[in-house]
C-alpha cells in the first residue's frame, strides 16, 4: 500500500484548540486531516507528524529544521507567523528565559514583574517598545525564504502555506499595530508561492469569532475547516 507522509511545521496555531475541549473534540487539524484523507483514499496509508510548538517563530524553526524534516515527508504544511508578527510587550529573550526557566529565581522575578506590572498594561508596554514584533518584516521575508529553500533542497516535498489569522479586536487592543503587521506579513507569504512552487490555503472565508474565538487559535470547527482545505490540496 502506498504511504504518504505529511508534516506540520509551525506555531501553536497548529496544535491548540480554543476553547480547550475534552476527547473526542480536542483534535487539531492534523488529526482531522488523517480522517478525511483516509476516507477519500481508501487505498493509501496517510501519516501526519505535527511538529508545531508553542511560541515558534522562524528564528526558532531554523535551528531545528533538520529535526523537523527528518521524516522526509511528501507534504509539508507551514503554519507560521503570528509569534513573529505580533507587536510585543516584552523582548523575546525575556520570554525565552521564562519559558525555559534557565534560572528559577530569575524566572520567578520575571514572572512576577510581567504578571503584576506588564500584563495589566500590555498596550502601554507595546507602545513603549515602539510597537516592535519579535521578527521584523524584512527578516521574516528572508527567514521564510531560507526555510522554503532548505525544504525544497533536502526533501523536495510539496509545500502548503497557511496564512496568518487576522487577530481579533481584543488582540489588537492588547498588542496595537498587530493587525497591520499581519496584513504585511501575509503579503510576504503570498509573494513566495511562485518562487517555491507552493500552494496556499485561502482562509478569507474563516470568521474569527466562530472559528478562532480567542483571536488566534482555531476552535474545533475551525480545525475541521482547515483540514478540509488542506485535504483538497493533496491530490494523488
Amino acid at each position: 500500500m502506498k504511504h504518504i507522509k505529511i508534516s506540520i511545521i509551525g506555531c501553536s496555531v497548529g496544535i491548540r484548540v480554543r476553547p480547550p475541549m475534552q476527547k473526542p473534540f480536542n483534535k487539531n487539524y492534523g488529526q482531522y486531516l488523517i480522517e478525511k484523507l483516509s476516507e477519500k483514499y481508501s487505498n493509501i496509508c496517510f501519516s501526519v507528524n505535527n511538529h508545531a510548538f508553542t511560541r515558534a517563530t522562524l528564528k526558532d524553526i531554523i535551528p531545528r529544521i533538520d529535526e523537523l524534516i527528518s521524516d522526509y515527508p511528501d507534504y509539508i504544511i507551514l503554519n507560521i507567523g503570528i509569534p513573529d508578527a505580533s507587536n510585543r510587550d516584552i523582548p523575546k529573550w525575556i520570554s525565552d528565559y521564562m519559558t525555559f526557566k534557565s534560572h528559577k529565581k530569575i524566572s520567578a522575578f520575571f514572572s512576577f514583574f510581567i504578571n503584576k506590572i506588564v500584563k495589566p498594561r500590555r498596550s502601554f508596554f507595546v507602545k513603549l517598545r515602539g510597537k516592535k514584533p519579535w521578527v521584523n518584516s524584512s527578516n521574516f521575508d528572508k527567514l521564510y525564504r531560507n526555510v522554503l529553500e532548505y525544504i525544497k533542497k533536502e526533501t523536495n516535498a510539496n509545500i502548503i502555506l497557511i496564512p496568518i489569522n487576522t487577530p481579533s479586536d481584543r488582540i489588537e487592543k492588547q498588542l496595537p499595530g498587530t493587525k497591520n503587521n499581519v496584513e504585511k506579513y501575509n503579503k510576504i507569504i503570498s509573494k513566495l508561492l511562485d518562487d517555491y512552487q507552493a500552494n496556499i490555503l485561502d482562509i478569507k472565508d474563516i470568521d474569527g469569532g466562530k472559528f478562532y474565538p480567542d483571536g488566534i487559535h482555531y476552535s474545533t470547527e475551525g480545525h475541521k475547516i482547515i483540514s478540509e482545505k488542506i485535504a483538497n490540496l493533496i491530490v494523488e
